[in-house]
């Protein structure tokens, strides 16, 4: 069985094919047939929005064995670079004295990375008291690194074996197994973050359950996932870099993840929407590589240099009032 006849199969036995906010089976077509724009899968899907909540479903939704195959192939390049231990070490002494320089690139940038959320003023101290910490989705530990590089205690947990091997290779604690599988106890870490995680999973209800059993009462939880609502979504289409179908399974909105996560059993502490300069640029690049090679090109990743950033930023202008940016950057507190 080919792979496409494999998917289509998992949509018309209607799979999972509920909203996962609102549990709702109205949906409105919103793009047919998009293109992968990241790894070039000839495979098409499409995007569909609930009716009720305006969540966005990618359509079909794939099922487990397509996601391991596919991530097995395009998830740890061969080209990968892993990250330099001493190197984030020496970057952390210098903040921890007091150096800015770092602070003001991330700021510059609009950072949504950990490292930023973590050190930033603005939502460091969301997690100033927080020492017990599990990574889910660790990839290969970078953000890790960083965490326990200031004094704390990280736990990640990373199904794809690759890329917790090379996490390994580093000296973290990283196990290569799925959340549900590591038998923690109840109320083990004071703080649980999954970075760009919640959209790659096809039952993230029964995550947030397993995440809040989990967190100690009080325990804070921190989100970053991308935005359907961004102002950036309208203005680039189906060639927007963020919708990474088939990667990319639900489209959350600030919204529609805080109804998820106060259902679930949280409440929001911190709910802001931005857009890191380079996520604008990928969206770019990926328009023009659509055009002018009809598939991603090896270009999409360069480095951001600074003549373009300039322009980025003053396109980043546009953002305000009620235009919302690419990410959504969610903090909850555990009730209870």
């Amino acid at each position: 069985m080919s792979t496409r006849t494999m998917f289509w199969r998992v949509r018309n036995d209607q799979i999972n094919s509920v909203c996962p906010v609102c549990k709702g089976c109205e949906t409105r077509l919103v793009w047919r047939h998009l293109p992968e724009l990241r790894f070039g899968i000839p495979d098409l899907f499409s995007i569909r929005r609930c009716v009720e909540c305006g969540t966005c479903l990618t359509d079909p939704l794939p099922d487990q064995r397509y996601l391991e195959k596919i991530y097995e192939k395009n998830y740890v390049p061969a080209e990968y670079v892993p990250p330099d231990r001493l190197a984030t070490v020496s970057e952390v002494e210098g903040l921890l004295a007091g150096k800015t320089v770092l602070l003001e690139r991330w700021n510059a940038e609009r950072s949504t990375e950990i490292p930023a959320l973590f050190y930033q003023p603005e939502t460091s101290e969301l997690f100033a008291d927080c020492r017990m910490i599990l990574d889910v989705g660790a990839y290969t530990g970078e953000n890790m690194l960083w965490l326990v590089a200031g004094g704390r205690t990280v736990i990640g947990v990373e199904p794809n074996p690759k890329a917790a091997s090379v996490a390994t290779t580093l000296g973290l604690d990283v196990r290569p197994a799925y959340v549900f599988d590591c038998n923690f106890p109840d109320a083990s870490f004071d703080l649980i973050y999954m970075s760009y995680v919640i959209e790659h999973l096809l039952e993230p209800r029964k995550m947030l359950l397993e995440l809040r059993r989990l967190l100690k009462p009080g325990g804070r939880l921190l989100l970053t996932t991308h935005n359907v609502h961004s102002l950036w979504r309208y203005v680039f289409g189906p060639y927007w870099i963020n919708w990474h179908t088939p990667f990319h399974i639900y489209h959350f909105h600030t919204q529609s993840l805080r109804r998820f996560l106060e259902e679930i059993g949280f409440t929001t502490v911190y709910l802001k929407t931005r857009t890191p300069a380079f996520w604008l640029l990928l969206s770019i690049r990926a328009m023009r590589d659509s055009f002018l090679y009809r598939c991603p090109h090896k270009r999409l990743y360069e480095p951001l240099q600074p003549q373009i950033a300039r322009r980025l930023h003053q396109m980043l202008r546009l953002e305000g009032g009620k235009r919302e940016g690419d990410c959504i950057v969610g903090g909850f507190e555990r009730d209870g």
